[in-house]
């Protein structure tokens, strides 16, 4: 159940993350719009962790609970099959996660691009791992 849950929150993620890619709004506020490049990277982050619980959960019976994203990394690499690609994308997204969530320089549409792009592979293969 843990693993199903994680996946159907990653897929979550990853469904508003593709939504929000590349848009701006518009504010009356404000003289410039709302980038929403950095909500779509913040989501990738957030689906590549679930897609990631969901492999480790389905395959080791565990997930990663720390703080230590390497400790999250190498537990995700212990996951047959793929979990040698889940590790680099997981890898790649916490690396930006930091500056994703609470950074104030924000993430560039290429940046959330590519995160976008990382937490659909990690979602597609979670998805077969938990069909293995």
């Amino acid at each position: 159940d843990d693993a199903r849950n994680r996946f159907k929150r990653a897929e979550s993620f990853m469904v508003v993350a593709d939504l929000v890619l590349g848009e701006r709004v518009e504010t009356p506020e404000q003289d410039d719009s709302i980038n929403l490049s950095g909500v779509a990277a913040a989501l990738a982050v957030l689906a590549g962790i679930a897609a990631a619980d969901a492999a480790s959960c389905h395959r080791l019976g565990i997930r990663s609970r720390g703080q230590d994203h390497a400790q999250a990394v190498d537990l995700v690499k212990q996951v047959v099959p793929h979990g040698d690609d889940l590790a680099r994308d997981l890898d790649r997204l916490l690396d930006l996660k930091d500056n994703a969530h609470y950074g104030i320089l924000g993430v560039s549409d290429d940046d959330a691009r590519k995160a976008v792009e990382w937490a659909r592979r990690a979602i597609d293969n979670a998805r077969a791992v938990l069909r293995s």
